[in-house]
């Protein structure tokens, strides 16, 4: 029995011992990241300052974006080597207390030694299972103290609504996510009695993308059989600044049959302030200086699409990214996502894709770890590295002719699809994440082209019918349903708590995005209306069939 004793003093110490370790590591490093970690830095609140001082440098706003990423980075790892800390500290406790235990309730035989040339143990003492349980508090204390199992939460990238507020660089906004920045936007206009009507200009060629704005320019493409053009506006006046035809390499054909709902010129061009960059559905790729010089352009190949090709382009970094879905069935392998480098067209890396055509865009959101590219399609719900092409993770849940792209809010991602389902996937995870990630389903009221949009509390889709759904966006359980009685096509935004809804119509519906539904207000611009707005500084920019439209509170001009 004393060699017993023995064993589990040595132990208890042993473990003891570790645990001091631990906690005297675990509280230096606290201590260094309260003076010198990510929450103590003042570096992102300089670097905002200099920004707001000159809000059109663009090499400053991409050294904010790229500095913060990299704090955000350093504070999880950080924070990931914490939690290890903390199991560690937890084990080490445990086994501490269970070696200290043991001991205590060990007699010593009288005379007998632990081991040879030792001196006999000392009785147990009544107090020793008492002093271990304290030591095992102050270990639980401290980790408490320190708070290495909550959730590491950073404060928000206020910087990026700002730059949200500035730009709408790509469909649906920064990130493809239909999200405005801050602004006074109205939520009545007429193009009738020109109320909150800012300008109205003809758009010289036709075609179903969106307006992209960036600094004093909007830029919309179009196309027909005979040419293919991209358009610069004036955003003061709505004056059209240049209007450049896109012509194809020598030696490519730029001609190609497609469906008459989608056109040549469905996809949203997007620009980085630098270049404008415009997809067709002859498969022609083209970048433009700001004064309407042509960059560069490439064919990829004419789109293998059932409806004609729609996905639009998405900018991360120097690199252009093109969902290329294509082909009747994913065996056919001619899926792929594409990375170009957006100064020169140049490919920077390709990844085949596991679909078949589709029609959705791609998304960008940003997690507490990394930032991620949202590529929907049927079946495949994929993420991928925005920087190489890589494949993060997957979930099976779509099928059909997907068309709506992802949303993203309250670190929750959101896809759907008419016939299918929407799902809501916490991001992350490697591999396929279908049976791990996927936090609810819900099966009515899906599109079939707008894409949803949430506030990380409610989640909205609007069927092509007419028919909005609202979903609670942590139990996917039904809030309201409504029937707006026109056809939609538009994407909804939301700008502020406020849904801004466009119909085939030409009628925007206003309403709250809350746990009823209930009308602000609504515009009209008297035109069909495919197209979805962009928000920018207060003012709407909304293409109809034939007019931009600059929409604005004209009791603030």
């Amino acid at each position: 029995m004393t060699r017993h004793r023995a064993i589990a003093l040595q132990l208890a110490l042993v473990f003891g011992l570790f645990s001091l370790a631990v906690v005297g590591t675990l509280v230096a490093t606290h201590l260094k990241e309260r003076r010198r970690g990510a929450l103590a830095s003042t570096e992102i609140a300089e670097l905002k300052k200099d920004l707001a001082a000159d809000p059109k440098d663009e090499a400053l706003r991409e050294r904010l974006r790229q500095r913060d990423l990299e704090i955000r980075k350093e504070y999880y790892r950080s924070r990931r080597r914490f939690v290890w800390a903390g199991y560690l500290l937890l084990l080490g406790l445990a086994a501490f207390v269970a070696s200290a235990r043991w001991f205590f309730s060990l007699s010593p035989d009288a005379g007998e030694t632990v081991l040879p040339n030792h001196r006999p143990l000392p009785p147990p003492r009544r107090y020793g299972a008492f002093a271990a349980g304290v030591v095992a508090a102050v270990g639980l204390a401290v980790l408490a103290y320190l708070g290495i199992f909550q959730r590491p939460v950073l404060p928000p990238a206020d910087w990026e609504e700002q730059a949200a507020a500035a730009v709408w660089p790509c469909f649906r906004g920064p990130g493809n996510i239909g999200v405005a920045g801050s602004g006074d936007f109205p939520t009545t206009w007429s193009a009738t009695t020109d109320h909150n009507i800012v300008w109205k200009v003809e758009v010289p060629v036709s075609g179903k993308s969106s307006p992209v704005v960036w600094g004093d320019r909007i830029f919309l493409s179009g196309a027909n059989e005979e040419e293919l053009r991209v358009v610069c506006f004036d955003r003061a006046s709505g004056a059209v600044l240049w209007n450049s035809r896109v012509v194809a390499p020598q030696g490519t054909d730029e001609k190609a049959e497609v469906f008459e709902d989608t056109g040549f010129a469905a996809p949203t061009p997007v620009t980085d302030g630098k270049r404008v960059y415009a997809m067709f559905g002859t498969g022609l790729l083209a970048a433009f200086d700001l004064e309407g010089r042509r960059a560069w352009a490439k064919h990829l190949g004419t789109p293998e699409s059932a409806y004609g090709f729609a996905s639009s382009l998405m900018l991360h970094e120097n690199a252009l990214i093109l969902q290329f879905d294509q082909g009747a069935e994913a065996k056919e392998g001619k899926s792929r996502l594409l990375g170009f480098d957006a100064a020169s067209g140049r490919t920077l890396w390709e990844t085949p894709r596991p679909v078949p055509n589709s029609w959705a865009s791609p998304a960008l959101i940003q997690t507490p770890e990394r930032v991620e590219l949202i590529a929907c399609a049927d079946p495949w719900i994929i993420a991928y590295d925005p920087a190489n092409g890589a494949e993060l993770w997957r979930v099976d849940g779509l099928y059909g002719d997907v068309a709506p792209s992802p949303a993203f809010g309250g670190g929750v991602v959101f896809v759907t699809n008419d016939s299918a389902q929407i799902l809501a996937i916490r991001p992350g995870g490697s591999g396929d994440v279908t049976k791990t990630r996927v936090l609810w389903t819900f099966d009515e009221g899906m599109p079939d082209i707008a894409s949803p949009v949430t506030d990380g509390r409610r989640v909205l889709q609007a069927a092509a019918g007419g028919m909005l759904t609202c979903l609670d966006c942590q139990t996917g359980k039904l809030l309201w349903e409504t029937y707006l009685g026109s056809a939609v096509s538009s994407s909804p935004v939301l700008a502020g708590d406020s849904v801004y809804l466009t119909c085939e119509d030409g009628v925007t519906r206003v309403f709250r995005l809350e746990d009823k539904f209930q009308i602000r207000g609504h515009g009209e611009v008297g035109e069909p209306v495919y197209a979805t707005p962009a928000f920018v500084d207060s003012r709407i920019y909304l293409r109809s069939a034939k007019h931009l439209f600059c929409i604005g509170r004209r009791e603030a001009l």
